[in-house]
């Protein structure tokens, strides 16, 4: 098969991603090596393509730089510098992509394209496309009315125009599939579609459990990876560990994501007046967004990571933290339910619950042989469900099943 991928966040050079720009770079890995074909559409500073591992990475530049040369000063006020900004994306990448895909099919027989459900990447190949033999799929994440709804954040203009069309890419695509049952319910309720097929996201073994043993663990450290919002149980994480540290004032907790505005403020200096506040400043670290090598250091050192989320599909973190035999501790909500099962491969907590939270955290630290045996349990879990061997071929089982209906 021929496949496009169209992921803005896909991971070129090393840089930063989230969890859908994880996922595609594992998936593509995985299906190259039954010699399928591999394109991927991603978003980046400077046009080019290149060749990356047995794929065709193709790079648009979607930067309106005319644009705001002319309009610099102009462009100091904030609401038209967001005007642009949302133009550059989602739209006009939208319509670049539109553009490479019909080029291509000038040269080459498309079989499928795939791409995501945030940021409506397909928008104008599904509302211009001609009619051909393609078959268009979108892999559900987390669409922006989720990210929205959790972060209490205010329905404008920008989410309306989002929510638009990323639900005409929901209603016009021929298949979907979701990795979690939970999102899949969801968005069918919501956008009134199917979804096709429930298929996980492949999980990396990692280390084994002989070289786990010569990394050296901070017996004390505690790790958070994601974006710094609400959504993500952030604020929580603050108030658990204030508790937690009452009762072992050696604890650590280091913070790995970038920062996000909610209503023009920064969810990063919130947190740290808080900290402050709470007196925990010494116990806390931020550390920014950051790439895969770097961010496998932090892991590596952890014992724990915290997923306290109010509302996720199928995070892609749990995966990493089990790789790297760190205890999950996470919240009994969405896809995580799925994923873990509280006292056997995880602690799972209710949403919001920081008692709770900061009592998993104290029992982490304190009882080694129980996150090493339950890190032991969820990597063994992971292997079968999750193996890169089983996802491959459910993916492509899929595929198949989709070309020929």
């Amino acid at each position: 098969m021929n496949i496009v991928f169209v992921c803005s966040e896909y991971p070129i050079a090393g840089r930063p991603t989230g969890g859908f720009g994880s996922y595609v770079n594992n998936i593509t890995n995985i299906i190259i090596k039954d010699n399928n074909r591999v394109t991927v559409l991603c978003r980046g500073q400077r046009s080019q393509s290149f060749l990356s591992h047995g794929k065709k990475v193709i790079v648009i530049d979607s930067k309106l730089n005319l644009i705001r040369s002319m309009s610099a000063f102009l462009l100091k006020v904030n609401f038209l510098n967001k005007i642009l900004s949302f133009v550059e994306y989602p739209l006009y990448y939208s319509f670049l992509v539109y553009k490479k895909i019909r080029i291509m099919q000038q040269f080459e027989q498309i079989d499928l394209i795939e791409g995501g459900d945030f940021g409506g990447e397909l928008f104008f190949h599904l509302l211009l496309k001609s009619r051909s033999t393609v078959r268009n799929i979108i892999k559900l994440h987390t669409p922006s009315y989720l990210i929205r709804q959790f972060n209490d954040e205010p329905n404008n203009v920008f989410y309306k125009v989002m929510n638009f069309i990323e639900s005409y890419c929901l209603i016009h695509v021929d298949y979907l599939y979701s990795p979690s049952k939970a999102l899949a319910k969801l968005v069918s309720i919501k956008k009134k579609v199917k979804t096709a097929a429930i298929i996980p996201y492949p999980f990396e073994k990692g280390l084994s459990n002989v070289s786990i043993k010569k990394v050296k663990k901070n017996n004390n450290l505690i790790l958070y990876v994601g974006k710094i919002q609400k959504k993500k149980g952030v604020y929580d994480i603050i108030d658990a560990f204030s508790l937690a540290v009452e009762s072992n004032p050696l604890i650590e907790l280091i913070l790995v994501g970038p920062d996000t505005k909610i209503n023009g403020l920064s969810s990063r200096m919130e947190l740290e007046e808080c900290i402050t506040k709470k007196g925990i400043k010494n116990h806390v670290s931020f550390i920014g967004e950051v790439n895969q090598m770097i961010l496998s250091r932090y892991y590596r050192k952890a014992i724990a990571v915290l997923v306290p989320s109010h509302w996720e599909n199928f995070p892609n973190v749990i995966l990493e933290a089990v790789k790297y035999h760190c205890l999950v501790i996470a919240t009994k909500v969405g896809g995580i339910s799925e994923m873990i099962e509280d006292g056997q491969s995880g602690l799972l907590v209710d949403v919001g619950n920081v008692k709770q939270l900061a009592m998993s955290v104290l029992k982490a630290v304190s009882n080694k042989e129980l996150r090493i045996n339950l890190t032991k349990n969820a990597k063994s879990m992971f292997m079968k469900r999750y193996s890169p061997i089983n996802i491959g071929k459910l993916t492509t089982d899929f595929y198949d099943k989709c070309l020929a209906n």
